[in-house]
Parts: C-alpha cells; sequence; structure tokens
C-alpha cells in the first residue's frame, strides 16, 4: 500500500512486482476489460450488484473478460505500469452509484 484516497486521489494504490497477480476483491461480473484513456492504461471493472463496482487499473495483462462471473480471489489481471503509472502497482477503486468511495474503509484489519 503506498497511497490512499484523496479528493484527488479516487482510490488506493497497491505497489507490488510487475507481474504480480491481481485478485477480484468480491463476486460479481466483469463490465469491462481492456485499455482507456483515462490514465488508467489496461483496467478491469466489476460490477457487484446494487450499484457498487470495482476498478482495477495499469494492469500488464487481463486475464478476465468481459461478462465473465468471478468470485473473490479470481485473479482478473497482472500488476502493471500502464496509463499515467510512474511503476509497478494497482490503483484499485470503488464506486457506488456515482460516488467515489475510499478502498481502505472495505479492507478488513490486519492481525
Amino acid at each position: 500500500y503506498v497511497r490512499g484516497f484523496t479528493r484527488t486521489h479516487l482510490g488506493m494504490d497497491i505497489s507490488n512486482a510487475y507481474g504480480a497477480p491481481i485478485v477480484v476483491a468480491g463476486d460479481g461480473v466483469v463490465v469491462f476489460t481492456g485499455w482507456r484513456n483515462n490514465c488508467g492504461g489496461y483496467q478491469v471493472i466489476v460490477a457487484h450488484g446494487s450499484n457498487l463496482y470495482t476498478g482495477y487499473y495499469h494492469l500488464s495483462g487481463i486475464l478476465a473478460t468481459t461478462g465473465q462471473k468471478v468470485t473473490r480471489g479470481t485473479r482478473i489481471g497482472r500488476i502493471g505500469q500502464t496509463g499515467c503509472a510512474t511503476g509497478p502497482h494497482l490503483h484499485w477503486s470503488l464506486k457506488w452509484h456515482e460516488a467515489r468511495l475510499d478502498p481502505l474503509l472495505f479492507v478488513p484489519p490486519q492481525t
């Protein structure tokens, strides 16, 4: 974990080695895979129901397909440095309806 949610950074950056696996945070359906010119580079967006979405950005590889049903822990991509990234990391975001939420609020405490 290297950078948190702020008014201008609408997600959480998690540092890891280039190519490390990325797993989905919860059960859902993949609604987007591919490149977007929004500084996120290669990305995967997952719908979890009740208008809750998680986004996984800067991927070096995408392992999921649009329309795929996924369960928590399913590998959906690999850590990368695509888009506007200064080093290999995952930018992880949560959106409920149109509001961006701090992902740290949903991460269980480490023991």
